[in-house]
């Protein structure tokens, strides 16, 4: 990732520290419409309750729509979500490791 910006000391030693961006979440997800990615957004973002998803006939119905079929058991939709946000973990632990052994990666604290 390329630093949006360089921030130069102003006391003269002449050295600059890069400015990255922050990063969202939602960043790291797929941007192809997956049947997790769209359960999983729908509960962490909009709060719907996992058990909706297997009761609820308009969802089952909209799902089917886009060409997914969605689980019928509480269960098989807890571990689909629990997977897909293992895999997006991973994911910013790799990134997060990739910064720190590239030396670019700086934790500011205010205490």
């Amino acid at each position: 990732m390329r630093p949006a910006q360089i921030e130069c000391s102003a006391s003269g030693s002449g050295l600059c520290d890069p400015i990255y961006p922050k990063r969202k979440i939602t960043d790291f997800f797929e941007k192809e419409n997956t049947m997790e990615q769209m359960v999983s957004r729908i509960i962490a973002k909009d709060g719907i309750a996992l058990s909706t998803f297997c009761t609820s006939k308009d969802l089952r119905y909209l799902f089917s729509k886009a060409g997914h079929k969605l689980p019928a058991s509480y269960h098989t939709v807890k571990s689909m979500v629990v997977k897909y946000a293992e895999m997006i973990r991973d994911k910013m632990k790799y990134e997060i490791q990739h910064q720190k052994s590239k030396e670019e990666l700086k934790i500011l604290l205010d205490i």
